[in-house]
């Protein structure tokens, strides 16, 4: 996919393919780079950055929004890791039948 700099948020943006032939989706990581240590700290400013980015018309799916079950898989709720970003993938893939 692709990255952009922006700032105080770095944008990655890729399709997402299954067997390399069947087009699933778009996926948009967003990563803002003044990172608190807390995993829901930047929340509400990463929902309106998604807002901000989202063509007109097109509501952009944000898995920011859902409460994670960090506990039940060893993960401190409180502080952030890319144990996390990559716990909120596999949800979110599995929420989609994507795995």
């Amino acid at each position: 996919g692709y990255v952009y700099d922006l700032g105080d948020f770095i944008v990655r943006a890729g399709n997402i393919m299954v067997a390399s032939t069947s087009y699933k989706g778009m996926l948009i990581e967003i990563e803002y780079l003044p990172q608190t240590s807390s995993a829901t700290a930047s929340n509400a400013l990463l929902e309106e950055f998604v807002r901000l980015i989202s063509p007109p018309g097109v509501n952009l799916y944000s898995p920011q929004m859902f409460d994670y079950p960090y506990e039940q898989v060893g993960l401190d709720p409180k502080n952030w890791s890319m144990l996390h970003s990559g716990f909120q993938f596999m949800t979110l893939f599995r929420r989609q039948h994507i795995l």
